[in-house]
């Protein structure tokens, strides 16, 4: 419970975040199969820069939201989400519940981010890093419970 507004936030489960990723699309990205520096922030590793600014984030709400009204689900910044990594979906949770075994001192970020190429941004992408720690291109989406 947030003792300022007395409401319950989280990190939604993995299941939750592709679901609002994907916003009611079976494409790789919300808007369809195909990305382009209009669309989101991706590709700049090294002195590779597809997009935007290099070595940042884009400021909030740069590009347009999803369907569902969700700015920046992909791209931008990798997004922590509440689950352990396993290395597939056997045994997963079917309930859309977190996922709370396997290696859990890994956890699963989905989304990609400003350093990394587009394939990295399809919603069904995840990636995975140390709870421990944290870098600057890696960050978190909350959800509310009602």
């Amino acid at each position: 419970m947030n003792d300022n507004t007395a409401q319950k936030f989280r990190l939604p489960t993995e299941a939750e975040w592709e679901y609002a990723a994907r916003a009611g699309s079976t494409s790789k990205y919300s808007w369809g199969d195909t990305v382009d520096c209009t669309q989101a922030q991706f590709g700049q590793s090294g002195n590779n820069s597809d997009c935007g600014d290099e070595g940042k984030t884009a400021p909030v709400k740069s590009y347009e939201p999803n369907n569902y009204g969700l700015y920046d689900m992909h791209g931008n910044a990798w997004e922590w989400v509440q689950d352990c990594y396993n290395d597939s979906y056997i045994g997963a949770p079917s309930d859309g519940s977190a996922w709370m075994t396997g290696y859990c001192h890994l956890a699963v970020i989905r989304g990609g981010g400003w350093y990394f190429p587009a394939g990295s941004m399809s919603s069904a992408f995840r990636g995975r890093n140390e709870r421990r720690f944290g870098n600057d291109w890696t960050g978190f989406r909350l959800a509310q419970d009602l």
